[in-house]
């Protein structure tokens, strides 16, 4: 039982630390994308989303990442991600930014 208990909290700090880990990413990227530097934002929003664990916070990095994208004249990358967004979240208006 006890070896249970120690399990499970070792997979919750594990996931509480890669959340914080996209939290920061997120971050470094609006950054980034406000600094017009779109090739790192791009990267910082791709690791946002692969260690988020939240709906909303993988929708507003998809969103963030198509803006860098679509900054990079990379209109088709860009046009995934947006549509990534919407399926995960299709009643939030934010999901169809254009």
């Amino acid at each position: 039982m006890k070896l249970k208990f120690i399990i499970l909290c070792l997979l919750i700090s594990l996931g509480v630390q890669a959340q914080e880990e996209a939290q920061t990413a997120f971050s470094k990227g609006v950054e980034q994308l406000k600094a017009k530097n779109f090739v790192e934002a791009e990267k910082s929003f791709s690791i946002a989303i692969r260690k988020g664990k939240t709906k909303n916070g993988l929708k507003m990095s998809l969103i963030y990442k198509g803006f860098s994208l679509n900054n990079q004249l990379k209109y088709d990358s860009a046009i995934v991600c947006f549509n990534k967004a919407i399926n995960i979240d299709s009643l939030d208006p934010a999901s169809y930014t254009d």
